[in-house]
């Protein structure tokens, strides 16, 4: 799957079951360690604006809780680039 797809999914992925999330979470750390450093980085940028944009209005009833976020954010670190630098 290609960077855009899970940019889309990314975007949506708040409306689907967390059992969905889980899978698709999951399938994003595998996908990604074949991927290039810019492309990781495009994934990372998705994840930590979904991030930011949910803990920014946390009062609004679409924003997910924060274990769910936690989640997010520990898959986001989980995506390591092959350039230490």
């Amino acid at each position: 799957m290609d960077v855009e797809k899970w940019g889309k999914l990314i975007q949506r992925i708040q409306w689907y079951e967390m059992s969905i999330q889980n899978e698709v979470l999951e399938k994003l750390i595998l996908s990604c360690r074949g991927m290039a450093d810019k492309e990781k980085l495009k994934i990372k940028n998705q994840l930590r604006f979904e991030i930011y944009r949910h803990r920014y209005f946390s009062d609004a009833d679409w924003s997910l809780p924060e274990e769910v976020l936690g989640k997010y954010e520990s898959t986001m670190n989980e995506i390591v680039f092959s350039d230490k630098i």
